[in-house]
């Protein structure tokens, strides 16, 4: 490499250019020593556990969150389905109430529609 114009020689081979840098990159790994290297992995895998633990705490607060929807979406069937129940009888006992006050009306209880 030419330190004044930053660039390697050419050599019209494109392999010696890339056995160059394979060169400069090992030879800047090989300046790490084992120790260090040792340390270096340990922090990866001290990172990693932790990654795994976050997961996990992750994938249990999906799973409750999940139980907590179907607990919930059963809930909103048991009141569609007792409405439903008790829907015509309230209408016509609401209907009856409004005809002994002396107002007349015709409108009904509404039906309620599945949007599932």
């Amino acid at each position: 490499m030419d330190k004044s114009t930053g660039s390697t020689e050419s050599t019209g081979s494109t392999e010696s250019t890339g056995s160059t840098e394979s060169t400069e990159s090992t030879g800047s790994t090989e300046s790490i020593n084992l120790p260090d290297l040792l340390l270096i992995l340990n922090k990866i895998e001290n990172r990693l556990e932790n990654i795994e633990n976050e997961l996990k705490k992750i994938k249990k607060e999906s799973d409750d969150i999940n139980n907590s929807c179907s607990k919930m979406n059963q809930h909103i069937d048991f009141i569609e389905n007792t409405y439903d129940i008790v829907r015509k009888p309230l209408n016509y006992l609401k209907n009856k109430v409004e005809y002994l006050m002396g107002s007349e009306s015709t409108n009904e209880l509404p039906q309620i529609e599945n949007n599932i």
